[in-house]
């Protein structure tokens, strides 16, 4: 997954709870908690997966460096 579009956010979450008002230090906030559910809906990547984009992004990085410099 490259992107976290709003469909995808969509599937994750199960319900959105808002409490009520409070105030604080003279700010006004509502807490919220945020109820998800996405286990098994993505699976993280091997660690042979996790080096191979690490020395991508390293490689990304010198050449950025390099265009730079």
């Amino acid at each position: 997954m490259e992107d976290l579009t709003p469909a995808i956010v969509n599937e994750f979450i199960d319900y959105i709870m808002v409490s009520k008002k409070q105030v604080i230090d003279g700010k006004t906030i509502y807490p919220i908690d945020i109820y998800y559910n996405g286990v098994g809906i993505i699976t993280a990547p091997s660690a042979e997966e996790y080096e191979e984009m690490f020395q991508e992004r390293l490689k990304q990085k010198r050449t950025k460096e390099q265009k730079t410099a």
